[in-house]
């Protein structure tokens, strides 16, 4: 049984099932997704279909779902109209297509993803070789517990969780996603020389008890995918280039 680790897939179910196929994925081994399966690519249902199916792949939240769910049940007209603004800026325009034809249809779907996406939790810890690891999508407040986080600090922090360097006495390794890796060589000074080539070519970057695995798929680089038995890293090329403010 192995423990896998994916995030900010946006839409490309082929490339998806591609690298589970890379990594042999079975009913055996469980797959963490630190959010995003959606926007920016074509097969977004597809992707949420997959994972609704598959007892052992655990979705966490992720900023456009958030987006999705405040366009579609917040309880505001203005902020619905707000949020779709925003989710359609930053490549919902796909996955809204794609879910406003099943509303349109009275499908039984439609209400069942919402369910389904409203549910998802915004962190998780998890211990592989007794190592523990706070799987998040943005990242949080370093000066801060995890119960003081809020909703937003979890799926939209961006330089005050990359740049803070106070993690030595945390008893956790940090995993997140939404910055891509190759992004990371210009707002993180402190970088390696290793992890800076690491950011520059989309991988996965490891520092300060922090792994960032967002490495581009929404921009036509790559799908990565982290094995925590072993720290293997596995990649999967996109090709679908279309892009959208992250």
């Amino acid at each position: 049984m192995h423990t896998y680790i994916m995030s900010d897939i946006h839409g490309h179910y082929t490339e998806f099932i591609k690298l589970l196929k890379m990594i042999e994925f079975s009913e055996y081994d469980h797959l963490y997704i630190l959010g995003d399966i959606m926007d920016c690519g074509t097969e977004n249902l597809d992707i949420l279909e997959y994972v609704i199916a598959h007892a052992n792949v655990h979705l966490l939240m992720g900023n456009h779902e958030d987006m999705l769910l405040n366009t579609y049940r917040n309880k505001s007209q203005l902020d619905r109209k707000y949020y779709k603004a925003l989710w359609i800026q930053n490549g919902g325009d796909t996955t809204a297509m794609e879910l406003d034809s099943l509303q349109n249809k009275n499908c039984e779907k439609f209400e069942k993803y919402l369910d389904y996406l409203s549910e998802l939790p915004l962190y998780k810890f998890i211990t592989v070789n007794n190592e523990k690891y706070l799987l998040v999508h943005a990242g949080i407040y370093l000066n801060r517990d995890i119960k003081s986080q809020t909703r937003d600090d979890m799926l939209w922090i961006r330089e005050d969780f990359l740049n803070n360097q106070n993690t030595a006495n945390l008893d956790f390794s940090i995993i997140a996603g939404h910055t891509p890796t190759i992004y990371l060589q210009q707002c993180i000074s402190h970088l390696d020389q290793n992890q800076k080539l690491k950011a520059f070519e989309s991988k996965i970057v490891k520092f300060d008890k922090k792994i960032e695995i967002d490495c581009g798929a929404a921009y036509g680089n790559y799908l990565g995918c982290l094995r925590l038995d072993d720290m293997q890293e596995f990649y999967q090329k996109v090709e679908d280039n279309r892009l959208f403010i992250f």
